[in-house]
């Protein structure tokens, strides 16, 4: 279902929301009635502004209220500072303004997030705002949307239509999505926190790409996606890694710009992130404005909840109050991102000499001592992401599950263990392999090679290409011998025999590849030609990869295939075959 836009008529409702300060309860209050279309509003009707004057070419700042000159440092100093670092190149123009895509729940948090955005912008219609920061104008274009979970039955509702009428007030272009409509597109999804949070992730990343492209924008035009999560959550976010479990270089909270998309210039912020949760409502208590309070965040239900109403206050009354526990934090945090950034450069020296492509799999060379490094181990926990294209994550407990079973079994040559998600890190030699058990079934088996029958002296020279002649038993009934390309793995007992060892008893296709000098991790791997003779496969020929790097390799014919080892008297048919491997 598409979003629901603000210039869409919206239905009038008679309630809405208004702050009891002696009860800190939210009461039912009459709200007045209005339709789009016979009312004009302005979205500089509210008091708040009255009270903040910005800096606009060099004129300084007055009566500015200081939640909101907090939000000011964040976005110009910190997130629009980065993003200018990141792509110097992109200017910000009337016609081409930095698109914000606000995410309002209609909460405290975003709701005081929504006014203190709107009060730092000047505005000559509602769709040309202008930024004052840093002594220059930034033309922007603000988009507000809305995620209804429909969990909480009428309270979801209330909680849109709060948010759908402030951005009405303010000539804000509004953007609902349902999950409903996930759902049904997605059937099986279970509601949880995880793949609501994924859910509102993807439609924010798609509606601001859809936003930008309407206005005809290009692939780097930067565009950002605004939450409004402040210090409390990002110290939750660390005490939620310890209790889950977390590397040592990852002990950290959030980032207050982080990118959205590989694929364009789109961009999480968080412009709330220095800002305590006390500060937020009594900024909102301040300026008398309306909020709506989600029951579900004081339940015991999801572990953020018990971090923040029952960890939270012990831990600040353990070490001696809030700044102590704020101090320590930041401490822990600051030493994890330098211990980061120093493992990161050596790193970058250990992949390259670890993992390389060895034609249909990124690999990881293990070193020659059992024991990994701590460099090591870390390039083993990138090599994961690197392998699964970012789709496999490798937990600490499972990084150190194969690197104990590396240490204590070093002569074990072969092994497996599940990582999650269907991803398996097998051992194969002196490597490992990453491996999807859900995609492995689907690979094509004959490895990008072509097989066709053809006159050899009329094939094409220029191409990878290899010339088999292969002599075929004649079968009564005149029925053409079937050929098949297949994997080793998946005829691990055929056996062969070459040429060069007629009279001698056949051998395992691991084996003759083994002597071949072929890599243990390869050898599952290799191609095979077979032949259907009685209803049973036979081995006709085999692919030896060359030891030699950038080396084409070469096919070995069956010695009962093989016209050199071939009785005179025999009754065959020969057939000349092309397999053709393909460059890509």
């Amino acid at each position: 279902m598409a979003p629901c836009n603000s210039n869409n008529s919206i239905q009038s409702h008679n309630f809405c929301e208004t702050w009891n300060a002696e009860k800190s309860f939210h009461k039912p209050a009459p709200c007045r009635m209005f339709k789009r279309n016979s009312c004009s509003f302005h979205r500089r009707q509210s008091s708040l502004r009255s009270k903040v004057e910005i800096e606009v070419g060099g004129v300084s700042t007055k009566n500015i209220d200081g939640f909101i000159e907090n939000v000011r440092i964040s976005i110009c100093d910190e997130i629009l500072a980065q993003l200018s670092q990141k792509q110097p190149s992109v200017k910000f123009t009337v016609d081409s303004p930095l698109v914000i895509l606000l995410g309002v729940s209609g909460g405290c948090d975003s709701v005081a997030l929504f006014h203190s955005i709107l009060s730092l912008t000047k505005s000559s219609s509602p769709q040309r705002l202008e930024l004052p920061c840093q002594g220059r104008i930034i033309p922007c274009q603000l988009h507000v949307v809305h995620f209804d979970h429909q969990q909480r039955g009428k309270q979801s509702d209330h909680d849109r239509l709060l948010v759908e009428e402030l951005c009405k007030e303010h000539s804000i272009d509004f953007h609902n999505f349902y999950w409903s409509d996930f759902d049904i597109l997605h059937s099986g999804t279970v509601f949880s926190q995880e793949s609501a949070r994924n859910w509102r992730r993807t439609k924010s990343i798609e509606l601001l790409t859809d936003i930008i492209g309407s206005n005809g924008g290009c692939d780097e035009r930067q565009g950002l996606i605004c939450t409004a999560h402040h210090k409390d959550d990002s110290e939750e976010t660390m005490l939620l890694k310890l209790l889950r479990g977390v590397h040592i270089t990852n002990m950290s909270g959030m980032e207050i710009l982080q990118r959205a998309s590989q694929e364009s210039e789109l961009y999480f912020a968080k412009p709330m992130l220095h800002i305590r949760k006390k500060e937020i409502s009594d900024f909102l208590r301040r300026q008398k404005l309306q909020w709506r309070e989600d029951e579900s965040n004081t339940s015991g239900k999801y572990l953020r909840n018990r971090v923040r109403n029952e960890l939270m206050p012990l831990l600040n009354d353990l070490v001696g109050g809030q700044s102590v526990l704020e101090s320590r934090l930041q401490n822990m945090e600051e030493q994890s991102r330098k211990l980061k950034n120093d493992i990161s450069l050596r790193i970058d020296d250990q992949l390259s000499c670890s993992i390389y492509n060895d034609g249909s799999s990124t690999v990881f060379t293990l070193p020659d001592n059992a024991e990994l490094s701590a460099i090591e181990e870390e390039t083993l926990f990138r090599w994961v992401g690197i392998a699964s294209n970012s789709e496999a994550t490798l937990s600490y407990e499972k990084l150190k599950t194969i690197c104990q079973q590396i240490a204590a079994y070093p002569d074990r040559r072969q092994w497996k263990i599940g990582i999650g998600e269907s991803w398996d890190v097998i051992r194969n030699g002196t490597v490992l392999m990453l491996v999807n058990n859900l995609c492995s079934e689907d690979k094509s088996m004959d490895a990008g090679w072509t097989l066709s029958f053809d006159d050899i002296s009329s094939a094409d020279t220029e191409q990878l290409s290899h010339h088999l002649s292969i002599y075929a038993p004649i079968f009564s009934n005149c029925i053409e011998p079937k050929f098949i390309l297949d994997k080793v793995r998946e005829n691990e007992s055929l056996k062969f025999l070459p040429s060069w060892r007629k009279g001698s008893s056949e051998i395992k296709i691991k084996e003759f590849l083994r002597g071949q000098k072929v890599p243990l991790h390869r050898r599952e791997e290799a191609t095979i030609l077979c032949i259907k003779i009685d209803n049973a496969l036979k081995v006709v020929a085999v692919f030896v990869e060359s030891d030699a790097k950038g080396g084409i390799g070469r096919w070995v014919i069956h010695s009962n295939f093989d016209a050199t080892c071939l009785a005179k008297d025999a009754i065959l048919t020969r057939r000349d075959i092309v397999l053709t491997k393909s460059q890509t």
